[in-house]
């Protein structure tokens, strides 16, 4: 009796149930303007409103995204990004309340936060024996260009900033679910005649 191979099959079945993105140019494009955004939303919001009531607001848009995504048994795209941007926006408000609020200088929190990536690279390395380029410093960097207008910035305001960027990461997000190029396993294989499961009736 001749065996039936169904690796590739199975090989594109594990990568369809990941909740992440491929990492595509779809992908640094989206990663970059979510890093901006988060920079500009946190410029606009701390200095507009109570910067803890900012910071508790977007902790709770992060806990939602969070939920939203570990829930989730396969990507989805608004979702991934949902939390992406919120992760964005929750770590500059921590990072700038420490700095505005509480006066701690930004040497020691850019110690603190420096040590602690470095720890979660070690991790990560270990665990998946992959690097993660980081886009937060482009980013900002772009955001505080385009808003501030000190220091070389062109002074377009980060309130407007921040909702231009929101709408182009809305458009580029809605393109990737409905196009689906960024979904893993999308050119897998079917499986072999005879070979259905319960996910493939």
């Amino acid at each position: 009796m001749t065996r039936i191979d169904s690796t590739p099959w199975r090989n594109g079945l594990a990568s369809a149930v990941r909740k992440v993105p491929e990492v595509t140019v779809w992908f640094w494009i989206v990663k970059l303007l979510t890093t901006a955004m988060g920079e500009s939303t946190t410029d606009y919001f701390v200095y507009q409103i109570n910067p803890y009531v900012a910071v508790a607001l977007a902790c709770i848009g992060l806990a939602v995204a969070l939920i939203l995504q570990l829930r989730a048994r396969c990507y989805i795209a608004w979702v991934y990004w949902l939390t992406v941007v919120m992760v964005a926006v929750f770590g500059t408000m921590v990072a700038d309340v420490m700095h505005v609020v509480l006066g701690i200088p930004y040497l020691v929190s850019t110690v603190f936060f420096a040590g602690t990536l470095a720890g979660v690279f070690a991790i990560w390395y270990a665990s998946e024996r992959t690097a993660y380029v980081v886009t937060r410093p482009l980013g900002a960097s772009v955001a505080d260009w385009l808003g501030k207008p000190f220091l070389g910035g062109l002074g377009l305001g980060d309130g407007k900033v921040a909702v231009v960027l929101t709408i182009l990461i809305a458009g580029f997000v809605g393109y990737l679910a409905i196009s689906r190029v960024d979904v893993p396993g999308q050119t897998a294989v079917a499986p072999p005649v005879g070979l259905a499961t319960s996910d493939t009736l």
